[in-house]
């Protein structure tokens, strides 16, 4: 071939193979730019969403205030009402249940009560509120075990939940369970020294795990914050051991 043509030839291939390389270029843009369309519409569909499962929450929670007081009012059937109201609007308010499962509790119906604090933490797990109610809900059955794991459910979501490890060292005592109960009360009583429960709760196991004198002082520690001990653990702690002076 002459060596003219032989030029031609290869620039012509030349030409040929940057057009194809350009052509896979420009393609492999146009993909990508449609993939980053694709993304950008995809964080606008979940943004939205997103914002649309908060609002409804808001207001699902805006709806559940009352609920509080009417609870510590005493009125149950009227609390139950409207919990069960804002389920018609907004059916998967975990919130909603759990006051359902509260409400419950303190109307009696404890088996029902633990119905209603699965489906909230179906609906939203890790709901510290939920998590305590639900172990106390057991608690109350004599579920000492099963109760164990939802205080340290909440406790891991929550460190300073002064409740949350009252009730778990409750629920270590009734297993006798006595240096870990003890450990969780201080706990609790060391975060909210106005904890009633945590006080009795360790006044008690300190009494069963012979420690009468460290008993002395937890009554002690809890009158200067004007916490009273129940009479009967008081009695009993007597018949073990005289209360000691006032120091």
């Amino acid at each position: 071939m002459p060596r003219k043509f032989k030029i031609v030839w290869i620039v012509c291939c030349f030409i040929i193979f940057m057009g194809f390389a350009y052509v896979a270029v420009k393609d492999q843009m146009l993909f990508a730019d449609a993939k980053k369309s694709e993304m950008r519409q995809r964080d606008k569909e979940e943004k939205k969403q997103a914002q649309k499962v908060l609002s409804k929450k808001i207001a699902s929670n805006e709806n559940l205030k009352p609920l509080a007081e009417l609870s510590s009012l005493g009125k149950y059937e009227e609390a139950e009402a409207e919990a069960k109201k804002v389920l018609q609007e907004f059916p998967d308010s975990a919130e909603a249940y759990t006051w359902l499962g509260i409400v419950a509790v303190k109307k009696g119906q404890k088996s029902e009560a633990l119905e209603y604090f699965l489906k909230s933490s179906e609906l939203e797990p890790g709901k510290t509120q939920n998590l305590i109610y639900w172990g106390l809900t057991l608690a109350m059955l004599g579920r000492y075990e099963e109760a164990l794991p939802k205080y340290a459910a909440a406790v891991k979501i929550d460190p300073l939940n002064s409740n949350a490890l009252a009730y778990w060292g409750a629920s270590l005592s009734q297993l006798r369970q006595y240096p870990e109960a003890t450990l969780k009360l201080e706990e609790a009583v060391a975060l909210n020294k106005f904890n009633e429960a945590a006080y009795g709760n360790l006044v008690d196991v300190l009494y069963l795990s012979g420690e009468y004198q460290r008993a002395w002082k937890t009554v002690a520690r809890a009158r200067r914050n004007k916490i009273e001990i129940q009479g009967n653990s008081l009695s009993r702690l007597r018949d073990a051991m005289p209360e000691p002076d006032p120091e």
